[in-house]
């Protein structure tokens, strides 16, 4: 990138312009967030163009520039991403957080704070980031949250979020799924799973197939992998009145399904998100059933 142009108003013209040509999705918006994070203005200081721009912050946005360009995410660029109203670090090894995944939130908070009890038990699976348990813990300070992830680049993000986010009532485990909490079981188990078939991987968009971590995203040969194993083990860890709660892929609701009720696992409910797609499905074991 280059620019003759020494203000914060004709560098965000220039990078919009440059980015349109390049095909990047949205990218007025892109070119405003990375214009503001390399000259460390706010978007009022920006519009208002009466900020310095010096030599080090070209040099900053230029390596941006040609980075996005390389279709590597805007999060990792900047180093954040926001999630239900919160901000959270990531960068290379963790999964970003998803609108979508905030469902997931919104319905753990509703069904935590219908509960009777003082204190509630909460097990997040495959944390990433912690986005979804910091959330949480944040949202219902009586809950006690635990959550795993077996990736220890991810859960270094997820403690530093949860720090960022005074989220104090929330521990992250490394580990194997359910296996770093032993015997111990949960009023609510919630989980945003790796779903993505194997074969699917290589046609995902550049900046997430060429960066985000695999290991997040692969679901195994039929996207169901993962959604097994939890299944499986989900009725030993879940109280008596408990429930699990899990993220959908798109057209994986039947199959889950039918995976949960041999697993002795009912479906209460299904929610869909914006686009139509069920995203959200909430479970019930045994005992739950049997007072229903």
């Amino acid at each position: 990138m280059k620019t003759a142009v020494p203000s914060a108003y004709g560098l965000l013209r220039e990078l919009s312009r440059a980015f349109r040509g390049e095909g990047i999705e949205e990218p007025e918006r892109e070119a405003e967030i990375l214009v503001c994070h390399a000259l460390g203005i706010s978007r009022t200081e920006l519009y208002m163009d009466a900020c310095h721009v010096d030599e080090r912050a070209l040099r900053v946005l230029d390596s941006l520039f040609r980075r996005r360009l390389r279709r590597e995410p805007i999060e990792y660029l900047t180093g954040c991403a926001e999630f239900y109203g919160m901000r959270f670090r990531v960068g290379p090894g963790v999964l970003i957080p998803r609108p979508e995944t905030e469902m997931l939130v919104e319905e753990a908070v509703r069904i935590l704070n219908a509960r009777k009890s003082a204190a509630v038990d909460v097990l997040d699976i495959c944390t990433g980031s912690g986005c979804i348990a910091a959330a949480i813990a944040a949202e219902v300070p009586s809950a006690r949250v635990v959550a795993t992830d077996i990736s220890a680049a991810a859960i270094g993000y997820a403690v530093e979020n949860a720090r960022l986010n005074s989220a104090g009532n929330v521990v992250f485990v490394q580990g194997d799924l359910f296996d770093p909490v032993g015997g111990r079981d949960f009023h609510l188990i919630v989980s945003n799973p790796p779903y993505v078939k194997s074969g699917d991987l290589a046609g995902l968009q550049r900046e997430v197939s060429g960066y985000e971590p695999r290991e997040a995203l692969d679901g195994g040969e039929d996207g169901l992998g993962f959604y097994r194993r939890i299944l499986e083990e989900a009725p030993q860890h879940l109280r008596e009145d408990g429930v699990l709660l899990l993220e959908l892929g798109a057209g994986q609701c039947g199959a889950v399904a039918e995976i949960a009720s041999e697993c002795g696992l009912r479906v209460a409910r299904v929610l869909k998100d914006l686009a139509g797609i069920e995203r959200v499905m909430v479970l019930e074991g045994p005992a739950v059933q049997g007072r229903a």
